[in-house]
């Protein structure tokens, strides 16, 4: 019975495991990128514990939105970039309207946290 479910829905433990990791490490990441933002441009985030709250869901929304319409993405040619536009776009638009940022704090904030993602990614391909 396990063995159909596995075949019928996946590898359930393992979709839970990336999701709680991209959950935790995407807003760390995240929360680091705002606070260096914050920092520099003088952005009003409100209290601490929300925000962290708030980013949580613009690390996890945009890619669950994707994932929903992966299945038909992937019968449009090219619906994989598609897919980047819609999750760039609902990541960019989830940052501007939690933290009621304008459009330029908005992509000084992208920026920052686009930065650190690529160095974090780098750093860990030359660390292994």
């Amino acid at each position: 019975m396990e063995d159909d479910l596995r075949q019928r829905f996946g590898d359930v433990e393992s979709a839970l495991t990336q999701v709680g990791a991209q959950l935790v490490l995407g807003t760390a990441v995240m929360l680091i990128g705002v606070l260096v933002a914050v920092k520099f441009r003088g952005i009003a985030l409100g209290p601490f514990w929300p925000a962290v709250l708030k980013l949580a869901a613009v690390s996890v929304a945009p890619d669950a939105v994707v994932n929903v319409l992966s299945p038909a993405l992937a019968v449009i040619p090219l619906g994989f970039l598609i897919g980047l536009v819609v999750e760039f776009c609902l990541y960019f638009a989830l940052l501007g309207v939690f933290f009621d940022l304008d459009e330029s704090d908005t992509w000084y904030v992208v920026c920052v946290v686009f930065v650190l993602n690529v160095g974090i990614y780098f750093g860990l391909k030359a660390m292994l």
